[in-house]
């Protein structure tokens, strides 16, 4: 059976079984009563972005968790079955991207932790999308550093966790403030202040409103980092920058937030003119940091800051007072030793008895002087140790990180090895398929010329033989005006004379139809034109034939008659008889030969 759960944060919709158990009615209440649902209008969470999905899954987890962990393992089985049914492979990669950021610090996903992770990692980089693939990075780095212990391994996963994100926004990476926080966190608690200082900035060069908790703790946090460096002025700058959004930040539902950081940025303020020895005005905000973190039992806070209000009073040769502030500090950092802290608490403890030692030695007890410096230098040794166990780790993070710049070196260089083949095949591609279509083009060009050609010789061809038809058409019209002529002087039975007007019309009428040296080359052009090659392939056939011959040959391969070859030629009928024998005779042919068709095979 099929239920649509709706989860009013986002107003997501999806469809998945439906089961009579009070698990799955304790998921529905979750999603169904999210108070962030007025935020967004999505209809499903097919419809969101990885980005938002990760948002919407991981703040419904984060209530479950909060309500009942019982609930968690039903929640994601069932939005698995409705991803596998309904969703992409993508939404499946977001789903399981989003639970690995909070399993990372889960004991019980300890051992199978990592190879999970390592194979989302993979899946996430094939997919391609960035803010999945900068996700992996940001679990693997967490669970390096906080489970494993393992710090190199961890700050390589920081590294390129920056380099993801370090130009993104908390729309386009949730959890982008923080993110950015816990990479700087890192440097700053390995002593790495420098590093601290630079990753902490990038975030509060980026501030977006509104102001959250975590800008807050970041500017604290880089504030401290250039206390350590004794750049106290711009330390202090990083301290102040908080003061105006403690009252927002902390309502008074949080009033012991609200004083525990008030206490911590005043004091830290009294820090950084404590260590410009500009007392007067460390004094008040030391005195007001102890008294909150005191209120507040920030143990570790009020002895720091007790500390240098006895250095203070000693200054002043205001011994008691000083005595007063060394004892109740040495006794607020045995508290914060007894609270079972996480934080080595040794050099909470050297600072107080350092101070003790100074009290007592201005008032004259110089054995218990000796006593509490040797107690200091004890607590000393301890932090020296522990410093020493910080650098060691820092060597290794520095050989870890050589390791991992020569792979990523490595890698870039076969990136750009798989680049450069890439881009040189594509060029060989475009290069033959510019070669290709070249050859394509001069090919049909040569077609198109060839066809140009062609419809050339042919449009000559059907001009020369127009000409020509023309020519005999000519020449029949004036043998039979000539014919008429003479017929009309023999029915007559009169001759005219050569003077005379009908003489010389006839005569000009049988001379235009002889051709002439000049007209047979240009009846040779225009047949050769119609009949190409005919000349050649007549003269290395027949290499004996006479010029006159050659003529002959020309017009019987036009199927002229002998009337017509004769005025042509300008001979008589017979004449052109004994040309047809001559020829017959030369080339050896039998007597029933046509010598037109025989002048038309060559």
């Amino acid at each position: 059976m099929t239920s649509t759960i709706r989860n009013s944060t986002f107003l997501i919709t999806w469809s998945i079984k439906f089961y009579n158990s009070i698990c799955f009615a304790g998921i529905v209440y979750c999603l169904l009563t999210l108070p962030e649902a007025k935020a967004a209008n999505p209809d499903s969470l097919l419809y969101l972005t990885p980005q938002r999905q990760y948002s919407a899954i991981f703040n419904t987890y984060h209530t479950l968790h909060q309500k009942d962990t019982s609930l968690l393992r039903p929640f994601v089985d069932e939005l698995k079955t409705f991803f596998t049914s309904e969703g992409t492979a993508l939404d499946l990669l977001t789903l399981e991207v989003t639970i690995m950021q909070y399993e990372h610090a889960n004991p019980n996903f300890k051992t199978k932790y990592l190879p999970r992770a390592l194979a989302a990692l993979q899946k996430a980089e094939e997919s391609g999308n960035h803010f999945l693939f900068a996700k992996m990075h940001q679990a693997l780095g967490m669970y390096h550093y906080n489970v494993q212990k393992e710090y190199g391994l961890a700050f390589q996963y920081y590294l390129k966790l920056f380099d993801l994100i370090k130009d993104l926004n908390e729309t386009e990476y949730p959890d982008y403030q923080y993110t950015m926080y816990i990479i700087a966190l890192a440097h700053y608690d390995f002593t790495d202040y420098e590093n601290a200082i630079r990753y902490g900035e990038v975030l509060m060069n980026n501030i977006q409103k509104p102001i959250t908790q975590t800008h807050l703790f970041n500017a604290n946090m880089v504030g401290m980092a250039y206390l350590r460096l004794r750049n106290y002025a711009a330390a202090r700058r990083y301290f102040e920058w908080g003061v105006p959004y403690l009252a927002s930040l902390f309502s008074k539902s949080k009033l012991q937030k609200l004083e525990k950081w008030t206490g911590i940025i005043n004091g830290n303020i009294g820090l950084t003119y404590f260590g410009e020895k500009k007392y007067s005005k460390a004094l008040p905000y030391l005195q007001k940091g102890f008294e909150l973190s005191e209120q507040t039992q920030m143990w570790n806070n009020s002895a720091s800051f007790g500390a240098k209000l006895a250095l203070i009073a000693l200054e002043k040769g205001d011994i008691k007072r000083a005595q007063q502030w060394a004892v109740t500090t040495l006794n607020h950092a045995k508290k914060y030793r007894d609270q079972d802290r996480a934080l080595p608490n040794a050099k909470f403890l050297a600072e107080p008895y350092f101070v003790m030692s100074n009290v007592k030695k201005a008032s004259g007890n110089y054995r218990q002087a000796m006593l509490y410096a040797d107690s200091s230098a004890a607590q000393e040794l301890i932090v020296k140790q522990q410093m020493d166990v910080t650098h060691k780790h820092k060597a290794e993070i520095a050989v870890d990180h050589e390791k991992f710049n020569a792979r990523e070196l490595l890698l870039q260089k076969d990136r750009e090895r798989q680049l450069l083949i890439r881009n040189g095949l594509l060029l060989l591609l475009v290069v033959f398929v510019l070669v290709a279509y070249l050859l394509y083009k001069q090919q049909h060009l040569k077609q198109q010329k060839l066809i140009a050609q062609k419809q050339l010789a042919e449009t000559e061809l059907h001009h020369a033989q127009a000409q020509l038809d023309q020519i005999r058409q000519g020449i029949q019209q004036k043998n039979d005006m000539i014919a008429r002529f003479t017929q009309n002087w023999n029915s007559a039975n009169s001759t005219p004379s050569r003077d005379s007007a009908e003489y010389q019309l006839l005569h000009e009428l049988r001379k235009s139809v002889i051709l002439t040296d000049d007209d047979w080359n240009s009846f040779a052009e225009l047949f050769e034109k119609a009949h190409p090659g005919f000349f050649v392939r007549l003269k290395t056939k027949f290499a004996d034939l006479t010029p006159a011959e050659i003529r002959f040959m020309a017009l019987a391969r036009l199927s002229y008659s002998n009337r017509e070859m004769a005025a042509m030629l300008g001979v008589g009928v017979g004449a052109v008889r004994q040309y047809r024998l001559r020829i017959r005779r030369k080339l050896e042919a039998p007597e029933d030969l046509d010598i037109s068709e025989l002048a038309s095979t060559i």
